[in-house]
Parts: structure tokens; C-alpha cells; sequence
């Protein structure tokens, strides 16, 4: 690239020389035919100036010898979304590296892997990968994937702003203990018998396809084997699949039914055949047994339902439809039909009926009696003959509504009810029912029966009485042994009245009176009316006349409170909201009305100050509250402002100076008005408002 050299070789054009206007000319042609020809190298040569280590309008490119930078970082772009460049070319094993602290970095890998790389920069950390379909402003949009240090991959995808997982790779040394885990459904295609949806690298012709709609086929050498469908599972070929072999057995099956062609086996070396001709069950074997504790049948006798050891010993299914008979020596023992189990000929003699446990349940002793282990559930009607019915539980319930005791076909003389034991040191009786021979109720203790008569001492009974009661009561009333005993009056007594005690047990009518003394009340010794009776007052506004508190009465109280109670300090009221008031101040009321002289001289002799009221104050107005009264405030000084204005100060019945607050307002309005005044007359002294100066 040629370089420019200067044109004016005897330096015309230099410091206090005069300039040709040829020189110049010459000078500039110089210069353009160096520029507009082949430009400068800038590689330091002569005429080509020094290298350019900077490049942009703002120098925001530097160069140096072996790296090309921004000036300021994250502030310069390599293309615009408009001007972008075309390739960008990468040596081999060399980076491009992401983030401020090249966290990732991509790049070709000749001398390794031959492979593009990209790398987790850090050690010990994962790499990321996400795709964003349509901005990724909708579920699903945005997917992750993930490569754990340790080489577990997992895909994710963002939905309701929140990242979850759908597929797990984690690896393994050895191959076949590596893992993939789907969170979801795998789709797989049907496949075929020779080529199964899920298979084995090494045995492709042997897994699982999907044969048909809702059909599972499992295949084997590429032969459907059997499928497993809705409900069903069945070899594809009759008479082809084994469930085990002559070595290895299933251990239990449960099955509601076998239909087979064929002949079952039980036992290891098929000890036991079971095989079916024309409707009957031939069973093949040295014993059959029908239950554990059961000898076994030995013999057969199969003629129209029937099983035993001999004609004479049988259980007979077909004699009686729906009907099972046991027959020995014989003869019919035992029945069981729909109705239940008939002994027909001999006893049930001592025996033990057991639950299907093993518990026993029921013991049926020599002689009849029975015993039950659990409860007794009776649905139907329970009749018990016998002389003595005993129930020994802890709790007896009775659900029915009514106990029925006796019996009413003729007068028996015998009493009716309950009969209990206890013992107060001895064996005592006791009885609650009806008396047959007084033909009352009654309550006994200490009792005797004999032959269902009692006799006894009365109890005594112990209640809660509410509601009306009729018949008798003869005697005194206690509420408990050891209070005080009533006497009840003789006879009735007169409307309206109620019953009174003198003062030693013994009740008698007397009459309400329906007036209260009242000589406490004003001191006049007048009645004051009962509000309910006499001619007292029948609505709270007839009550307040009563009382004298109405609203045209005039009343006096120590003290008041509003919304909160009285302080007890007398003469102080105290309200917990505003009290609104307005004072007479009608001039039509007022005679000698003057202002008030030298206002502003006044206000100066008076002092506002802060102080705290003194604990002799605190006590007497119940303490510091927060609200009512606070130790510390802010006022004036009652002897300053009596000085000057005695007017609005006054001495308490208590000996102490209060002020009037509210009127300190018209002596501060005419101070403010002699502030007025000094004020104009300082402005006209000064001229301060004449415009001119």
C-alpha cells in the first residue's frame, strides 16, 4: 500500500513563511492521490503511519498484537439485527466462551473426541441446555435439559411456571444397571410378533407388541405366545402354552372357574387327577380330604348325588331338592335346608359350636344347659320360663320405651317392680314399686320378700323435682339432711299471695307489698311506686319521672362519665368523645361592652408552659391514664392570668385556682389586633412599602 510523501521538499509551507498558492495545490494533490489510490498500511513503515490499535467513532475497538476487544465490556455488538456477518471460523480445539466468568464454552475437539463440545466450564457443575418455542410464553413451550455431574440427563418442561420432569437417564458402569425413567405415558408402535414394540438388543424377536385395539401380545422365536385383553388372558393357539412345568410349580391360585379339555394334575408327581365326563367329576387319588381334621373318603358311592362310606351312611343331596341329609346306620339324622339345621333323630348332646376361627361360640353342657361366648343377638321374641332369670353384666340396656312387670289376669296379692341388693356392712334388700296391699307406690329399704310381698323401712328419696306435682306430700321439706326443715301451712291461702318463713322453718301465706319506703330517698319519708305495681311507672320514661332525673327535672351529680366511668373526683366530668356545646353570646344579652385595653401588654405577662401535674394530683384524679389524665402537659399559670385577667379564673370549693380556657379566646383576638397595629404603624415609619427607594 504506497504511502504519502510530502510534495514541498524546500519546506515553502512552514512557520513565517509566505504560502504559494501552487505549493498547496501541489501539497493536496499529494495528499489525495495517496488516499484515493491505495490508502495507508498504518504498520509503522516510513510515510504509512504507526499500526492502528483502535478502531470506531468512539475507539470502542482495541487491537493488540494477538487479541481484537471491546473498550468497555458488554457495551459492543458484532453485527446488527440488519448487518449481520456471514461465517465465523474457529480453529481446531479452540473455544468460544460464554458468560462473565466463561461458565460455558463451545467448541471442536480435534485432538480428543473429534467432536463438537460443549462444556460446563466449572468444575463439579451441569450443563443446560433450553428451547423456547414462541417466545416460550405458553406451557410446554420452554424445555430443559439437564447434564448432572455424574452424567444423569434429565428433560424437563416448563409449565405453570414451574420446571417438571419428564425423562431420567441415569448411567452405569455396567451398562445393563443404567436406568430410564419416563413420567408419563411411553408410546410405543404396535410392532409385530416378529419384531416387538419392546424388546432385547440381543433377542429382537422376543418381547411385547400390541396385537389388536386393547390387546397386549407377548411373542417368543418370533410365535405369538398369548395376549392379555380386557378381562382376559389367553395363549394365541389352543392346547400351547404350559402355566409352569414338571419342575417348577406356581405356589397358590385363586380362580373362580376351570373349563378344560383335558385332565388336571395336583401334586408334584401328579398324586391327585381331576377329570370331567358327561356331567361327573371323577377324582383320582389314594385319599381325598375334605377338610384337615377329616379321616378321608375312601370309598365312592356316586349314585344320583349321593356320598359315603355305604348305602346305610351317606349324605344325600338328592332325596329333597334344596334339602342336605345326613344319614348313619340307616337312619335320617341331621336335615339342612333354606330354613336351617334340623336334628331329626337322637341329641345334640355335650358339645362345642365353633366360629370359623376355631373360637368356640356356643357350649352345649350335659343336661341342656348352653353357654355363649360373645354376645346374643335375638331378632325375634325371647320367652324364658323358670323360676329364677339371672343377668350378670356390667351394664344391662334396655332399648324398649316400655318394661311390662306381672301379669293383670287376676289379683295375685303379690307387689310389683324391682327388687336390688346392696350393703351399708350387711346383706340388705331393697325394693322400688307398686304396693299391692296399700295400693301405692313405694320405696323400701332393708326390705323382706316373701313371696313377692315386701315389707321394709320407707326410703328416703333424693331428686330434683321440676314441673307440677300432683298428689301429697305430708311433712316438712329439707333440701338436704343436715339444712334447716319446713313446715308447711295447714291450709291455702289467698290470691296472689306467696309463702314466707318466720325465721325458724315455718312457712305461711303473706301479701306482696307493692311500695318501698322511701324516707331515704329525699327525706320527705314519701313512697316511691313500684314500677310493676301500685301506681309506679310502666316505661322507662315514667321511671325517670319517678326517679327525678326526667328530662325538664334539674339534677345534681358528684361527678360524670360519658362512654366510660365516673372519676369519683367531684365536679369532673369525663367523656371519651366530644363534647359539643355552645355558650350564650347573644349581644342582646350583653350591657357595658367595651374591648379589652392594653390586650398585647397582657398576653406578655402571661406564660405557656410544659409542666407535669404533681403526684398529689396524679392520685387524687385516679392516675395517669393515657387519655383523661396525663402527668405531663402543657396551659397557663392560674395566678399569672388572674393577675391581668381575673375574670376567667376561679377558686374551687377545694381551695384551688381553676381557668377558664375557652375564654382566654377574646383577650388573645385583641392582642392579635394590637399586633396588627404595631405592626402597620412599623411599615409606614420604615416606608417599607413605598415603592420608589
Amino acid at each position: 500500500m504506497a504511502g504519502y510523501i510530502r510534495n514541498d521538499t524546500t519546506n515553502n509551507i512552514a512557520d513565517g513563511n509566505i504560502i504559494n498558492a501552487a505549493d498547496l495545490d501541489g501539497e493536496f494533490d499529494a495528499l489525495a492521490s495517496a488516499f484515493t489510490t491505495g490508502g495507508h498500511t498504518h504498520d509503522g513503515s516510513a510515510q504509512n503511519g504507526g499500526p492502528v490499535s483502535k478502531i470506531g467513532p468512539a475507539q470502542q475497538i482495541e487491537v493488540t498484537a494477538n487479541t481484537m476487544q471491546p473498550k468497555t465490556t458488554d457495551t459492543t455488538s458484532l453485527g446488527t439485527a440488519s448487518l449481520r456477518y456471514n461465517d465465523v471460523y474457529i480453529a481446531d480445539d479452540k473455544y468460544i466462551q460464554l458468560g462473565d466468568g466463561q461458565d460455558i464454552k463451545i467448541g471442536y475437539d480435534e485432538d480428543g473426541d473429534d467432536s463438537l463440545e460443549i462444556v460446563a466450564n466449572v468444575e463439579g457443575a451441569g450443563l443446560v441446555w433450553t428451547y423456547k418455542a414462541d417466545e416460550g410464553d405458553d406451557n410446554a413451550d420452554i424445555w430443559r435439559q439437564t447434564f448432572a455431574d455424574g452424567g444423569v440427563i434429565t428433560w424437563d418442561s416448563k409449565i405453570s411456571n414451574s420446571f417438571v420432569t419428564h425423562l431420567t437417564l441415569t448411567p452405569h458402569a455396567t451398562v445393563a444397571s443404567s436406568t430410564l425413567a419416563v413420567a408419563g405415558i411411553l408410546e410405543l408402535s404396535d410392532g409385530t410378533a416378529a419384531a416387538p414394540s419392546l424388546t432385547n438388543t440381543g433377542d429382537t424377536n422376543a418381547g411385547l407388541y400390541f396385537s389388536a385395539a386393547d390387546t397386549l401380545a407377548f411373542t417368543a422365536e418370533g410365535t405369538a405366545q398369548f395376549t392379555m385383553a380386557d378381562g382376559v388372558v389367553a395363549p394365541v393357539a389352543d392346547s400351547d402354552i404350559d402355566l409352569g412345568t414338571s419342575s417348577l410349580y406356581f405356589k397358590d391360585a385363586f380362580i373362580d372357574k376351570i373349563t378344560t379339555t383335558g385332565v388336571i394334575e395336583l401334586g408334584h408327581a401328579s398324586e391327585t387327577t381331576l377329570s370331567g365326563s358327561s356331567g361327573v367329576l371323577s377324582v383320582q387319588g389314594t385319599a381325598v380330604l375334605v377338610a384337615g381334621a377329616q379321616t378321608g373318603i375312601t370309598t365312592d358311592y356316586n349314585v344320583l348325588r349321593k356320598i359315603g362310606r355305604d348305602a346305610d351312611n351317606i349324605v344325600d343331596f338328592a332325596t329333597t331338592d334344596d334339602e342336605i341329609q345326613f344319614v348313619a346306620a340307616g337312619t335320617k339324622r341331621v336335615t339342612i335346608d333354606a330354613t336351617g339345621l334340623t336334628v331329626n333323630s337322637g341329641s345334640i348332646e355335650t358339645a362345642t359350636i365353633d366360629y370359623i376361627d376355631g373360637d368356640p361360640a356356643m357350649t352345649i353342657a350335659d343336661g341342656g344347659g348352653v353357654t355363649f361366648a360373645q354376645g346374643v343377638a335375638v331378632t325375634g321374641d325371647l320367652t324364658v320360663n323358670g323360676t329364677t332369670t339371672t343377668v350378670n353384666s356390667t351394664v344391662t340396656t334396655i332399648v324398649d320405651p316400655i318394661i311390662t312387670l306381672g301379669a293383670s289376669a287376676s289379683d295375685d296379692n303379690k307387689d310389683r317392680g324391682i327388687e336390688f341388693k346392696y350393703n351399708d356392712g350387711s346383706a340388705r334388700v331393697g325394693f322400688f314399686g307398686y304396693d299391692d296391699s296399700a295400693a301405692k307406690f313405694t320405696m323400701l329399704t332393708a326390705a323382706t320378700n316373701s313371696s313377692e310381698v315386701f315389707s321394709g323401712t320407707t326410703g328416703t328419696l333424693v331428686a330434683n323435682i321440676e314441673g307440677n306435682t300432683t298428689g301429697t306430700n305430708i311433712g316438712t321439706l329439707k333440701k338436704t339432711a343436715s339444712d334447716t326443715e319446713f313446715t308447711l301451712p295447714a291450709s291455702d291461702g289467698s290470691a296472689n299471695q306467696f309463702l314466707k318463713t318466720d325465721g325458724n322453718g315455718a312457712l305461711a301465706f303473706a301479701t306482696v307489698s307493692t311500695t318501698v319506703d322511701n324516707d331515704d330517698w329525699d327525706g320527705s319519708g314519701t313512697d316511691l311506686a313500684v314500677a310493676n305495681g301500685g301506681t309506679g311507672a310502666s316505661d322507662a320514661a315514667g321511671a325517670r319521672g319517678n326517679l327525678g332525673i326526667d328530662t325538664d327535672d334539674d339534677v345534681q351529680f358528684d361527678s360524670f362519665g360519658v362512654g366510660t366511668a365516673a372519676s369519683g373526683t367531684t365536679g369532673e366530668i369525663r367523656a371519651t368523645n366530644n363534647i359539643t356545646a355552645y355558650y350564650s353570646s347573644d349581644q342582646r344579652l350583653k350591657e357595658n361592652i367595651v374591648n379589652i385595653p392594653n390586650a398585647l401588654d397582657k398576653v406578655m405577662d402571661i406564660n405557656g408552659v410544659e409542666f407535669d401535674w404533681s403526684s398529689e394530683y396524679m392520685e387524687a384524679h385516679g392516675g395517669e391514664d393515657d387519655l383523661f389524665n396525663r402527668k405531663h402537659q402543657v396551659g397557663v399559670i392560674a395566678q399569672e392570668v388572674e393577675k391581668v385577667l381575673p375574670e376567667v379564673v376561679a377558686d374551687r370549693p377545694d381551695g384551688y385556682k381553676a381557668v377558664r380556657y375557652e375564654q382566654l379566646t377574646a383577650l388573645l383576638i385583641e392582642a392579635i389586633k394590637d399586633l396588627k397595629k404595631e405592626l402597620d404603624e412599623h411599615k409606614q415609619g420604615c416606608k417599607c412599602h413605598d415603592s420608589s427607594k
